[in-house]
């Protein structure tokens, strides 16, 4: 693929968590397969007039992260973390000597922090509480840019999707 000022882009390698899959060749089997990751999911919409997500389930941190990690970073922080290192993996990151300031990661988001934030709102609406001090830093929406910077020296670009 090339910009339009016809500097050439490669991928070269991918990664993925989604509610289809927990890597790419997962994925891209139930794709292929007609699978629909999109359910019913009462145990998070109790009360609401929808009661549909896409829900990443078998997702289990401590597999990727130690227990520290795993409980000071957000889910979504998670999932750009191992989808990130996979396709670092697959591009051969680790072992073909790339120079730092010519490899770029892109990872995207439509909703940075969510379940942080709806934690923090139900302890202080509903449980009368305060939030967790690692609120904001935890919902920041670069923070899994930041994260795989630190982990791969990379330069990685955190892309929002928002209306």
């Amino acid at each position: 693929m090339s910009t339009q000022n016809g500097t050439s882009i490669v991928v070269t390698g991918r990664g993925v968590v989604s509610c289809l899959g927990l890597d790419v060749a997962e994925m891209t089997a139930r794709v292929l397969a007609g699978a629909c990751g999109i359910r019913e999911i009462p145990e998070r919409t109790a009360g609401l007039r929808f009661g549909l997500g896409a829900p990443v389930v078998d997702f289990v941190p401590e597999d990727h992260f130690d227990g520290r990690s795993a409980r000071m970073l957000d889910r979504f922080t998670q999932f750009a973390t191992v989808a990130g290192r996979a396709a670092w993996r697959e591009a051969g990151g680790a072992t073909a000597g790339l120079d730092p300031t010519r490899v770029g990661v892109v990872l995207g988001t439509a909703s940075s922090g969510i379940d942080i934030l709806a934690d923090g709102f139900e302890r202080i609406f509903v449980g009368n509480g305060r939030p967790s001090p690692l609120t904001i830093p935890m919902t920041m929406g670069d923070r899994k840019s930041t994260r795989l910077n630190s982990s791969h020296l990379v330069i990685s670009y955190a892309v929002f999707c928002l209306k």
